[in-house]
């Protein structure tokens, strides 16, 4: 007897093939508490999955919104820095420029090279 309720409902008429026809009636149009349990369970674990990654893709995007200004940073002071290197260079340039003068004006024994390299 799987459908004791049925007994009670139908009382002394009730027959093993009525407790048959029912249950297969009711297997056609319902699902059974265990497995609306365990499809219940399935829903929830995915679910708790799809929250779980849409935090990650959120986190993730954070990262990459940091990575971007990170990038832009850098590379605005990659810029800075190749520029001030270049008028570092020209500094350096002049500097050698300027002491090479400075040198060969006391080689030729000049008494005062800033009044030499004014009449250049």
């Amino acid at each position: 007897m799987k459908l004791e309720w049925l007994k009670e409902i139908v009382g002394e008429s009730y027959t093993e093939e009525m407790d048959k026809q029912a249950a297969t009636k009711i297997g056609e149009s319902f699902v059974s508490k265990a497995d609306f349990n365990t499809v219940n369970e399935a829903k929830k674990s995915l679910e708790g999955q799809i929250k779980d990654r849409d935090k990650d893709i959120a986190d993730l995007k954070k990262t990459t919104g940091d990575n971007a200004e990170l990038t832009k940073k850098y590379t605005e002071l990659e810029a800075r820095y190749n520029t001030e290197k270049t008028g570092y260079d020209k500094k350096l340039s002049d500097m050698a420029k300027n002491n090479a003068v400075d040198m060969a004006i006391m080689q030729a024994k000049g008494k005062n090279a800033k009044a030499v390299k004014a009449l250049f």
